[in-house]
């Protein structure tokens, strides 16, 4: 099973709660304008249904993936791989798991059927050792074979239901292949075990922002936030949260933060950037906009 190829480039729902907003960028040099925000001075009009369809890709250096802009009525969102990409670890290692953890780390070093074979190996020796189905389907996630891994943590699952390490790790391939509903149901699970599991908060909260269930998304992602205080793109996400609320000011704070914790990722200070803009503020936008381009981030000639 392959990953969906356009994962990154879901278009939001528009709602009908909220006004219209209606964003025009014009890139001249490092100057750019918007034209139309709410009910007043809109000069020109964007037809609906190219809106929604709209997606300008652009480059990101830093080694961060391609991602889009996506614009339609009610929001403007930058989306890149989002979610925080941590190793996912077990709550607390158990002492045989040093084994299983060093053929893991086989497959990390492109040695993936080495992995394989010790972990079946492992298997074959204790039928009930949990812990190893759950370093098998990581291997096979590693590999992007998703049914494998699938299988590989239900059994898990069976084996230790108490256990929340394979709830995240099932999560987290969920999440991978866009079911984003099984993802939220096995993090409620894995924190129903253990309240402060921050892959499973990330993940949650990642899976609430894909579905503009926002408010979901801030909770879950200020709790991560709080109990990982160092993590930069844990503040990124945070301020798409609240960029989906159109909480500007709120968002503008996350995205600062982000920037203070990694000031050399221009991607950051192009969300803020947005974040701004939205805000009606272009002269801090452009700031930013110039800021993003000096550390690295492209737009496209477009803007």
């Amino acid at each position: 099973m392959k990953v969906p190829s356009h994962r990154f480039s879901k278009v939001l729902p528009a709602s009908s709660k909220i006004s219209i907003i209606t964003l025009v960028l014009v890139f001249t040099g490092s100057l750019f304008m918007t034209v139309g925000c709410g009910s007043e001075g809109i000069e020109e009009e964007i037809n609906p249904q190219e809106r929604e369809s709209l997606e300008i890709p652009l480059t990101v250096s830093h080694a961060l993936k391609t991602e889009q802009l996506e614009i339609n009525s009610d929001h403007v969102l930058l989306r890149d791989r989002s979610y925080t990409e941590d190793e996912i670890e077990p709550p607390e290692h158990e002492p045989r798991d040093s084994t299983l953890v060093a053929l893991y780390k086989l497959a990390k070093a492109k040695r993936a059927l080495d992995a394989t074979k010790g972990l079946k190996e492992e298997i074959e020796k204790n039928p009930e050792n949990a812990r190893a189905y759950c370093y098998l389907g990581k291997v096979y996630r590693l590999e992007e074979d998703f049914d494998k891994a699938l299988s590989a943590f239900d059994r898990a699952i069976e084996l230790a239901p108490h256990d929340s390490f394979p709830y995240c790790l099932r999560a987290e391939t969920n999440f991978a292949l866009e079911r984003y509903d099984k993802a939220i149901a096995d993090c409620n699970k894995t924190l129903t075990l253990n309240s402060t599991y921050t892959n499973a908060l990330a993940i949650r909260g990642e899976s609430y922002l894909f579905t503009s269930r926002f408010e979901n998304a801030a909770e879950d992602l200020n709790k991560c936030a709080e109990l990982k205080p160092d993590n930069a793109s844990l503040q990124v996400d945070l301020g798409d949260a609240y960029l989906g609320m159109e909480s500007y000011d709120r968002a503008i704070q996350a995205y600062g933060n982000a920037v203070k914790k990694d000031p050399e990722n221009g991607l950051y200070y192009a969300r803020r950037a947005r974040a701004y803009i939205l805000w009606g503020k272009p002269k801090e936008a452009a700031e930013d906009r110039r800021k993003a381009t000096e550390h690295g981030y492209k737009y496209d000639a477009d803007g």
